[in-house]
């Protein structure tokens, strides 16, 4: 009884820290520049980068949508201010994650963010392994020993 008892809290114990390790899981964005163009990322107020480049990974943005910033490494490129730039996708009716990619485009001389794709977040999960160790195997007390040339040998080793 004792131990059922002590596995059923184990168990809830367990169930309580993977919800906690998943509620961290939140949605990739990818902002890239196919010109080449390096630029810096701020999200709701939060640098993304903190060096210029050309293709920038936000992860585990815990948001569905947020006031984003870009700015450009080129100071006379105007910057790309979006009040509601969305993440999560509008076909998802679920909690889980995605990965979204936006692409900076010229467009007619001025630069903005032109959406790219959106797919479910591939998320990597962690394997418990579990090692067991055999107890070592008491010596055996007759050892047979075969030489090349073929005599047999055998020793007797008391306990």
């Amino acid at each position: 009884m004792k131990k059922t008892i002590i596995f059923i809290g184990l168990f809830f114990l367990s169930s309580a820290f993977m919800m906690g390790q998943t509620s961290q899981i939140g949605h990739d964005v990818t902002i890239f520049s196919a010109d080449g163009l390096k630029f810096s990322v701020m999200f709701n107020g939060v640098p993304i980068n903190q060096e210029p480049a050309s293709s920038v990974v936000a992860t585990d943005v815990q948001t569905d949508w947020v006031k984003a910033l870009i700015t450009f490494e080129d100071a006379s490129i105007p910057a790309i201010k979006k009040n509601i730039l969305q993440i999560k996708g509008p076909n998802n009716n679920t909690n889980y994650p995605e990965t979204v990619v936006y692409e900076i485009v010229n467009k007619k001389g001025e630069y903005t963010l032109k959406w790219s794709s959106t797919s479910p977040k591939k998320i990597q999960q962690q394997q418990t392994v579990i090692i067991q160790q055999q107890a070592p195997q008491e010596p055996k007390s007759n050892i047979q020993i075969n030489t090349p040339n073929g005599t047999q040998i055998k020793v007797n080793v008391p306990k």
